[in-house]
């Protein structure tokens, strides 16, 4: 790194900011170090790296300023009709701050800022940084935007282009725990419902992992999944009875009624996102880990940056963030009449 200061004519200092793209370093400085850095193949000591990271992690200073991005059809859309998404901006906060990091919110559809002036705004800001919020249901896809200067990583599946690095909820493994303690609590007919275009966002794999659990647990029933129209009210009864139904597993299955559906009485409910319902509920299932998944997508963008890796990754890569089982008390045993 000396030698490399030399050759540019600054300091060590200098040359590590600008490596790291410091906005303490102006925006001209760091594009002529790194293109030094390229051409003279510096590559950094990985043991000094470990050991910067480790110092860090124990006296965090300031080192630059990342990005929120939130798509919803307004500023607060996206905390208020998805209100655990406050745990994804804590958990990335958190987890910033005791990086170095600060973060700033933007708003990619303000009616009053073009994609344009929001990238201009950006650079200016030196934010090289970026994490972006799942996207709404309501058909908005990303603008037209300069990504090739800017780490960034996505959260959740609905961004699907461009196909950046994302950190998600691991869907599979959820439903398959959902399903070991519905078991481990003696039900056997349990069935799945879902909004066919959340099933599509996830890439079916809620619905992958019922099928595959019925399909790999002895004595499982075959059962048929019901995929429900968006914005309709299913005959959730109808179906219940029709399968024979102990047990269901959904979303939000703790104000079905509220929603005009029902089920027939002694049906348990268990919800895949357990963690939305509120803590005045007692609902049984499966925590999603919001802020976990904020603070993991922190940790990636972080390691992007430190890496200098910019742009639309050729060979993107996803984390995977389990989710915890909660409520267990509330979901009662299920015992099976004796048939002598």
């Amino acid at each position: 790194m000396a030698e490399l200061g030399k050759l540019a004519g600054c300091s060590a200092m200098t040359v590590s900011l600008a490596l790291r793209n410091s906005p303490r370093v102006s925006a001209a400085t760091r594009k002529r170090i790194q293109a030094l850095a390229a051409k003279h193949a510096y590559r950094p000591n990985p043991l000094v790296v470990a050991f910067n990271a480790h110092r860090r992690r124990s006296h965090p200073a300031f080192q630059a300023t990342v990005g929120f991005v939130t798509c919803f059809g307004t500023r607060a859309g996206w905390k208020t009709q998805f209100p655990a998404y406050r745990a994804l901006r804590n958990g990335l906060g958190k987890r910033a701050e005791a990086l170095g990091y600060t973060v700033e919110e933007f708003w990619i559809r303000d009616p009053e800022m073009p994609a344009r002036r929001l990238r201009q705004i950006i650079e200016a800001r030196g934010v090289r940084g970026l994490v972006l919020a799942p996207l709404p249901a309501d058909g908005f896809t990303l603008p037209a935007f300069d990504w090739s200067d800017l780490a960034v990583v996505a959260t959740g599946y609905s961004i699907r282009k461009p196909d950046f690095h994302r950190v998600s909820h691991d869907y599979f493994h959820g439903m398959m725990l959902a399903l070991e303690r519905c078991r481990a609590k003696g039900y056997r007919r349990i069935g799945f419902f879902v909004d066919r275009r959340v099933n599509r966002v996830i890439y079916n794999l809620w619905l992958a992992a019922w099928l595959a659990e019925q399909r790999t647990t002895a004595g499982a029933p075959r059962l048929e999944a019901l995929l429900t129209e968006p914005d309709t009210r299913p005959d959730l009864a109808e179906w219940a009875r029709r399968e024979r139904l102990d047990a269901v597993v959904g979303l939000d299955v703790w104000d079905l009624e509220a929603r005009g559906m029902v089920l027939p009485p002694g049906v348990a409910r268990v919800a895949l996102n357990a963690d939305e319902a509120g803590a005045g509920r007692r609902q049984p299932g499966i925590s999603r880990n919001f802020a976990g998944l904020g603070a993991a997508a922190m940790d990636r963008l972080a390691g992007l940056l430190h890496a200098n890796d910019y742009g639309v990754p050729a060979c993107p890569q996803t984390t995977l963030i389990a989710g915890t089982w909660m409520g267990d008390r509330f979901l009662p045993e299920r015992r099976h009449s004796c048939r002598c």
